[in-house]
């Protein structure tokens, strides 16, 4: 519940940070643009609340499937972006998985491939470009999970998932916040506050 997310103790959770670049639009509304991978144990972290904020403005279909960070980085239980279709009349979500988890080498397998323009936005605001990385419309960025990912270390999906929305957990709490974060970004961002009982009640908390 929202209520939920706004209670949630922030101390030690990073929000998103303000920048001024160019209005990021797609398919006519604001564009919300994530590249990640799912190898990425940062990236597994962040994705659990990024799955609860976006799920306040809108749905996916099919449900993001369930993997994990690779093996050698954390194992930790998330959910991949990858083949989801998310729909909103607030913004646009472009999630970018540019890897698997499983090994190739020294790296992972190939995924996805941003395109120019949006390489060239990922290379212009991490550099050497790093994961993750979220750009809210142009006007906000989020280069980092904002809570620890090693906490998820050892954890099994349902236990994360029975863990966010209980704000007597660390993992929950972190979760939770985490979430109530990103939604405030959105609405001040992205979609001029709306819908406004979400944007309300996240930014009373």
């Amino acid at each position: 519940p929202l209520s939920t997310l706004a209670a949630a103790p922030t101390s030690g959770v990073i929000a998103p940070k303000a920048i001024s670049n160019a209005k990021l639009d797609a398919d006519g509304k604001p564009e919300l643009l994530y590249i990640g991978a799912e190898f990425c144990p940062i990236c597994a972290a962040e994705r659990w609340a990024m799955y609860v904020a976006l799920s306040k403005f809108g749905t996916f279909s099919p449900e993001p499937d369930r993997i994990h960070s690779a093996v050698r980085d954390g194992d930790i239980p998330t959910l991949t972006f990858y083949k989801t279709k998310y729909t909103s009349p607030y913004l646009t979500f472009t999630p970018v998985e540019t890897t698997t988890n499983q090994p190739d080498g020294d790296y992972y397998v190939t995924l996805q491939t941003p395109t120019a323009a949006q390489q060239k936005l990922w290379g212009a605001h991490t550099n050497p470009p790093s994961f993750p990385w979220l750009d809210f419309g142009g006007k906000a960025e989020l280069t980092s999970a904002q809570y620890d990912p090693s906490l998820l270390e050892g954890q099994s999906f349902d236990q994360i998932a029975s863990d966010a929305g209980n704000n007597s957990t660390t993992i929950g709490a972190d979760i939770d916040a985490s979430a109530d974060a990103l939604i405030q970004t959105i609405c001040k961002t992205m979609t001029g506050s709306k819908p406004a009982a979400v944007c309300s009640a996240a930014a009373n908390g």
